[in-house]
């Protein structure tokens, strides 16, 4: 089973745009992807800004740890909704139920502490699904069939660009890849 898991964790590497830092066709993954139930996600806060048109805007503060590397990111509502949509584009109609559930967009935009507490509490609810269905990989979509494997792979993948993993956690360090020369 090692062999099987190795090779599949090898193709998803090389489907995964960039992901890691490495040359596609001259090296190989041996062994498995950093492991998503070490990646712990947190939406810890809000902070409204003014962007260059002078127009307000909330900006959600993610915490990531990766063992014991940890780092912050900063997005945007909008670039939530998003992640959500490229997930359920590439998942499909029959796995995107799978995902959690995204907070609704505003029709009007509300500036509020309140209401902007309460979406950063629902980003965060969001986040920790995310993290879960990757954690779990396949099994989290039912089972050992392709398509369920794709699908975990496709959460890691979307996963760990959203936090901007490669910036943060360099691959090979402490040997979560090895990579040899081909």
């Amino acid at each position: 089973m090692p062999g099987v898991i190795g090779a599949a964790a090898s193709r998803m590497a090389r489907r995964v745009d960039g992901l890691f830092s490495y040359e596609r066709d001259s090296r190989a993954i041996k062994g498995e992807l950093p492991s998503a139930s070490r990646l712990k996600v947190k939406v810890v806060s809000a902070h409204q800004r003014v962007d260059m048109q002078g127009k307000p805007l909330v900006v959600f503060i993610v915490m990531c740890r990766f063992d014991e590397t940890e780092w912050n990111v900063e997005k945007r509502f909008s670039q939530f909704f998003t992640l959500d949509q490229e997930l359920s584009r590439l998942l499909g109609w029959d796995l995107s139920h799978f995902l959690p559930e995204l907070p609704r967009r505003s029709l009007f935009i509300v500036h509020n502490p309140e209401h902007i507490e309460q979406r950063r509490m629902q980003l965060d609810k969001y986040m920790n699904g995310l993290a879960r269905l990757a954690a779990n990989g396949s099994s989290a979509f039912g089972g050992a069939k392709e398509e369920d494997l794709a699908a975990g792979m496709h959460v890691l993948h979307s996963l760990y660009k959203f936090v901007d993993f490669v910036n943060h956690v360099i691959p090979g360090e402490d040997s979560y890849l090895l990579l040899p020369d081909v």
